[in-house]
């Protein structure tokens, strides 16, 4: 969160063509995240019906949070952060509002200029 790079990633989806290597590491990322996620889970640390795409919602939320001043954008930015990771703990009331983000739906960022996505 401090180092800003969810936004970087942001503003820089869609402006180039992934390459192989890049598809290579960007499903390596996601396999980890999912592995984490799922053991996370499994310890009863975080709710059972939260999946990796509610993660990168809740990063790109915070990296959106922006204010005048660098100091204070960090620190509403982790403010965030901590009451967004509340909600992801086990136990929380009751399930989520509507179907979680899918793939599919994550994916819209990597399509090119001319609205498709770059097949691998």
């Amino acid at each position: 969160m401090d180092a800003d790079l969810h936004s970087l990633t942001v503003r820089l989806a869609g402006r180039f063509a992934p390459t192989e290597e890049m598809w290579r590491d960007a499903e390596r990322a996601g396999a980890l995240a999912r592995a984490l996620l799922e053991r996370a889970v499994a310890s009863n640390a975080v709710r059972a019906d939260a999946v990796p795409g509610d993660l990168d919602l809740i990063l790109e939320g915070c990296a959106a949070i922006r204010v005048p001043d660098p100091s204070r954008t960090a620190e509403l930015r982790r403010r965030h952060l901590a009451l967004l990771l509340d909600g992801l703990a086990a136990g929380g009331p009751g399930g989520l509002p509507g179907p979680a983000p899918d793939d599919g739906e994550m994916g819209w960022r990597w399509r090119e200029g001319s609205g498709t996505v770059r097949s691998r």
